[in-house]
């Protein structure tokens, strides 16, 4: 077979050609998965993430019905959010602590257990099970909503929080009542809209209701 010698230009738009063709491939390999994986339906896929997080953390001992589980996609990736409905603080907690966690059922990521390992992800202790317990009783806590108690040597200081809206007190640790004058509440200021925002973000996650 005799050599065929291309023209660098000829060339470049051939290897170009190629990849171009190789990445729309994947592009659409990829979208033809996200679309297939979010058929399944929001319970579906919840299931999903619990799978693996168990597969890839068996010790972790981890109580669902503690977090409010969502689903969310894009044209990029299939994610699970567990956002723990109550962060409580114990009073002799010393080192930085988190409570939520997120699932890319595609990749089988966990953030930030991946990147940060579990020793400084929150679980309660027998005590601190207790306290929440009690709390729970005394508070209406709120799926949806940023709920905080830090626990004081006498009192519990309450934050319930979300975008807009914010309200803090104190409650006596052993009364369960409102401390006279604690009671702080408003809302937050609106965050500027910029045009760049949009513009940057043109594939947002979008909640997986059914």
């Amino acid at each position: 077979m005799p050599f065929i010698k291309l023209k660098p230009f000829i060339l470049f738009l051939l290897i170009a050609t190629v990849t171009i063709n190789y990445a729309f491939c994947q592009e659409e390999k990829m979208e033809n998965k996200i679309e297939t994986t979010k058929a399944l339906g929001k319970d579906a896929i919840i299931k999903q993430a619990i799978s693996i997080l168990k597969n890839k953390y068996p010790d972790l001992n981890i109580k669902l019905e503690d977090y409010e589980i969502t689903a969310w996609a894009n044209k990029e990736e299939i994610i699970v959010n567990f956002h723990r409905i109550l962060m409580f603080t114990p009073l002799k907690e010393q080192k930085a602590t988190y409570y939520n966690l997120t699932i890319n059922v595609l990749t089988h990521n966990i953030n930030p257990f991946d990147a940060f390992g579990t020793s400084g992800f929150y679980i309660p202790t027998t005590e601190d099970v207790i306290k929440i317990e009690t709390l729970k009783k005394q508070v209406a806590f709120k799926a949806g909503f940023i709920n905080e108690v830090k626990e004081q040597a006498d009192t519990y200081f309450v934050s319930i929080s979300n975008d807009s809206y914010f309200y803090n007190y104190e409650i006596d640790k052993s009364t369960g009542e409102t401390i006279e004058n604690s009671e702080i509440q408003g809302h937050w200021e609106p965050e500027p809209h910029f045009e760049e925002d949009a513009i940057s973000n043109k594939d947002p996650l979008v909640k997986i209701e059914q």
